[in-house]
């Protein structure tokens, strides 16, 4: 189960970088794996002050990068709406954690993924694979 977490995480640093280059920044990926920006949670915690050290220096490409990032936000909140909802909320944290914060995240998640991200009862395993399916 960590074994997944863990690749879950690399798989983000792929994600990152993936939008990066997708945007025209593929010269500051080095930069943001520095400062250890390398999952989607890192990416939407980023404010435009930090932007420059990032070497990210243009003002067109701080404009990529600025609505690169709230998008990510975006997404961000439609999951933590959700899991709210659903009366998951307590469990957020831990899907943040393990980089699972877009709606595609949650559909790549089994069944028995679900206790190592805090959701403990079994009832609400099954309710939450069941919803996301």
């Amino acid at each position: 189960k960590l074994f997944y977490l863990v690749q879950k995480k690399k798989s983000n640093m792929g994600l990152v970088t993936t939008w990066l280059n997708g945007i025209g920044l593929g010269h500051a990926i080095p930069a943001f794996r520095a400062a250890g920006i390398v999952t989607p949670t890192d990416l939407a915690e980023l404010e435009l002050h930090m932007y420059e050290d990032l070497g990210v220096k243009s003002s067109n490409e701080r404009k990529k990068l600025f609505y690169l990032v709230q998008k990510k936000k975006s997404n961000m909140g439609l999951v933590t709406t959700w899991l709210n909802g659903i009366g998951l909320g307590h469990a957020i944290p831990a899907f943040r954690a393990a980089g699972i914060v877009t709606p595609t995240d949650l559909a790549e998640l089994e069944l028995h993924m679900y206790e190592d991200l805090g959701v403990k009862s079994s009832n609400e395993r099954k309710k939450l694979f069941y919803l996301v399916q």
